[in-house]
Formats: C-alpha cells, structure tokens, sequence
C-alpha cells in the first residue's frame, strides 16, 4: 500500500474512532446552534486566522505549512470527500483532513479534568499510583542513511533513526505520540520540543488541580507550608524532573526509601513496556529496518498507533487477550505477558538510554520526596518491602 493509500486509511480509522466513543449517546442536534460549521468552526475560522495572520503557529498547529498542507489535501481529497445528504452537509474533506493532522500532532484532546481524573483513577487502582496522568516512554525506530542528512539521523547508539516518543494510559492506549525528531536527539530534548510538553509545564493542559495523597492525613510540607501534590506523567531516568514528570531517584546510594518509591514508579510505567511489546509483535514491520524516507516512516508509525488503539477499543479481546500484558498476583510477584515469550526480531525499535543528568527543580524534589514518604508509611502496599530482600 502506497503512502497516499495508508494515510487515507489511517484518517478514515481516526475518524471512526472517534464515532465508535460517541455511538452510545443520542443526538438530538448534529451541531450546536451557536457553531456554524460553515463560518464559524476551527477549520473555517481559526485555521484560517492562524493562515493569514501567523504562519508559525499555524504549521505548529498541524505540523506542516500551508502550501504542504494543500499538497496533502490535493493527494487525498477524493478519498475523503464525502457526499451531502439530506439530514445534513457532509464535512469538508479539508476539515477531515485538519481534524486528523491536529491528532496526530498533539493526540487526542483531552477536555478537561473530567478525562485526565479517568486515567489517574486507573493507574490509581490498578497500580497504586496516585495522581498519575500517563506513562511516558521513547524508541529509536532503525531507518536507512537519509541522503544528504549527514550526521543529523546518527544517534548515539551507533544507528540511523527517528525517535518515537509516547504517552500512554493504562488500558494501553497512546494518548499522546510525537515521531520523526532526528534521533541524534535525547529523549528528554525530543519531549521538550513536543507541544505536549510546552503546555504541560504550562499548566495548559487542564490536569486536576494538585489535591492531597490519597489516605494521607496530612500534605507535603515545604518550608513549613503546607502545599498539595500535582497530577504527574511517570518517566524514567532521561526525562527531566518536573513538578509534573516523576523520574526515580539516580542508582548511586539509594536508600531504602527511594528503593521503595523507585519500585513503585516503575510499577506504574510498565504498562508503557507492554504498550510497546505489544505493537511490535502486532505489527511486525517495527522488526526491520524501514528503507524508506523519514517522512514517510512517520506515517507508517502513525499509521500503526491508530490502529493499535482502534484495535484494542473494538476487539481487545483478540488484540490484547487475557493474560498477554504484565500482572501481578495478590503477593505482587509478577506474571510476565505472552508477547515475551512470542518470536520477535526487534531490531528495529530500541529503547532510548538515559541522558545526562540536569539540575533538578526544587519543587520538583520537594514534590518526590513527598511521594517517597508517602509510599513508605500510609500508602505503602504489603508485598513492596520483598524488593529490598
């Protein structure tokens, strides 16, 4: 299947899924009566704005220019266009289009706490981590010498590539991905750059409001003021901490505290290793070398995510059945998932390494620490203290 063909093919997925989650509610209104489509929408308006008055923004809006984005509608607007009919018009195959470009460049779009609180109250009950918003992890995707890009592909790892960069929930969903940065690139500098970062340390995102510890009688304190704890993304050691981003703390004389809160974080994170355990025995195209230009690598990666939560939403149980993830038994010993043990040649997906370490944020620290006490005293659970035998 030829480029063109695959992105048509990944739109018309995006876009039915997005209606297979809004199936079970009725509409008594196809629009609200206040936003004309037709003058007043994003496509119409804002793009159009952003267009005229501030290109930048614009391309940072879909990741690409004006000129490229009418290239790419050119490509694919028969494809999407669909007919008008008598209950209403049908959507532009530009606002298709655009609709698709904004979610692949930023994710899906979350409305507000409501959504983000979902997500906490999974990695909450599931493995109790509170006030977790997302897992956030990183892969090299291998790819040939670019012509003409000198060293500008070359990571540190000896290879040619593009980064992947992901977050993803604990129903082993991507909800944020960004690909293509050159893999010369850190993992914490590929974050950096994403949207997703910049309105996150922000405070744009719309996260809950930093609330208590769950169980805990009292706050953290920080120069004898009493301040909560924020909602937070679970990295690992190549991110930068943030009062948002918890790392676990460096290797060097780790005491049994910080064991216990670097056990527990991990613990959360693991869903992001079986995330992608799972794709790459799915999709077996992450096995080998992609010989194709970087552009076109992007969209294939894309192109897979989409179909790995279409997926999981509409056939988990044959997409991801019981006992294919990590789990834990009442003792907390660990039940490796069956993607382990199937034949995979990964070749061509590689995990990111860490990256030099950064000055740490005060508050940051302040906000770790209290996440460590917290999980050594009210809310540690039973099995945790086996990892310091």
């Amino acid at each position: 299947m030829d480029a063109r063909k695959l992105l048509a093919s990944y739109i018309s997925l995006a876009i039915l899924r997005r209606r297979n989650k809004k199936e079970k509610r009725k509409r008594a209104i196809w629009t609200r009566s206040w936003l004309k489509r037709s003058n007043r929408g994003v496509y119409r308006q804002l793009l159009e704005e952003l267009r005229l008055e501030d290109p930048e923004n614009y391309c940072r809006y879909l990741q690409m220019d004006t000129s490229t984005f009418e290239s790419l509608l050119k490509k694919v607007e028969c494809q999407l266009q669909k007919k008008d009919t008598i209950m209403r018009e049908a959507i532009p195959a530009g606002q298709r289009l655009a609709l698709t470009l904004r979610f692949l460049a930023t994710g899906e779009s979350y409305a507000g706490e409501e959504d983000w609180m979902k997500i906490a109250t999974g990695f909450e009950e599931k493995w109790q981590l509170p006030h977790c918003v997302g897992a956030a992890d990183g892969k090299h995707i291998r790819i040939i010498h670019p012509p003409k890009s000198g060293s500008e592909f070359y990571n540190y790892k000896g290879f040619f590539s593009i980064v992947l960069m992901a977050v993803v929930d604990t129903d082993y969903n991507f909800i944020f991905a960004d690909v293509g940065c050159q893999g010369r690139i850190s993992n914490g500098g590929v974050m950096k750059n994403t949207i997703f970062w910049k309105t996150l340390v922000n405070n744009a995102l719309h996260l809950p409001e930093p609330k208590p510890l769950p169980l805990s009688l009292s706050q953290y304190l920080v120069d004898d003021e009493r301040i909560p704890v924020p909602y937070f993304l679970a990295g690992d050691d190549a991110f930068s901490l943030e009062p948002n981003v918890m790392k676990p703390f460096a290797q060097r004389a780790l005491t049994d505290e910080k064991r216990i809160f670097n056990y527990r974080l991990s613990r959360g994170r693991c869903v992001s290793e079986n995330v992608f355990g799972i794709l790459t025995n799915r999709f077996r195209v992450f096995s080998t070398l992609f010989s194709i230009k970087p552009d076109n690598v992007t969209k294939v990666v894309l192109a897979t995510l989409a179909l790995h939560n279409f997926l999981g939403s509409t056939n988990s149980s044959r997409y991801i059945p019981s006992g294919s993830v990590d789990s834990e038994d009442q003792h907390g010993e660990v039940r490796h998932g069956s993607w382990r043990n199937e034949e995979l040649v990964s070749s061509g997906m590689v995990s990111i390494s860490n990256s030099r370490k950064r000055r740490q944020s005060v508050k940051a620290e302040d906000i770790r620490q209290a996440l460590c006490e917290y999980f050594n005293n009210e809310g540690h659970v039973p099995w945790q203290w086996n990892v310091l035998v």
